[in-house]
């Protein structure tokens, strides 16, 4: 008899939700063009989501908002097209109750675009991600 699969979560840096990164870091981190970032927050904010805030003359991303930006960028990259529906899907798997959360261990998000079944290795995303996102954090 088996029971409920096991989730294993990933721990959260403290610095997760802090407002850190510009738009070219986060382009030079995800492979996004620093206008199609600008573009995905400007439709997570008009879905209620918040990646990136303007304190200043220039948009800053979170680690977090980094994390959904390469999340798309696995999806655009792998030729789907990124309708403002995909993106709130991606959203509402990135944030659980207008709060930002990481994938757990092992976690999959599966796009059906016609015929075809594309799976994006959420926690791979994040774990690949999590190092250099530390280290641009140290300079």
């Amino acid at each position: 008899m088996t029971g409920p699969p096991v989730k294993i979560g990933i721990d959260a840096p403290a610095w997760l939700t802090e407002p850190a990164f510009t738009l070219k870091e986060i382009a030079a981190l995800t492979g996004a063009p620093p206008n199609t970032v600008s573009y995905w927050s400007t439709l997570a904010a008009a879905a209620g989501y918040e990646l990136s805030v303007k304190p200043g003359p220039r948009r800053l991303l979170s680690a977090h908002g980094a994390y959904v930006v390469s999340v798309l960028r696995h999806i655009s990259a792998a030729h789907v097209t990124l309708t403002a529906s995909l993106v709130k899907s991606v959203l509402q798997i990135t944030f659980h109750q207008g709060r930002p959360v990481l994938p757990n261990l092992f976690d999959q998000l599966h796009l059906h675009d016609g015929p075809v079944v594309i799976e994006v290795e959420l926690s791979q995303i994040w774990l690949k991600l999590e190092p250099q996102l530390s280290h641009f954090r140290s300079y």
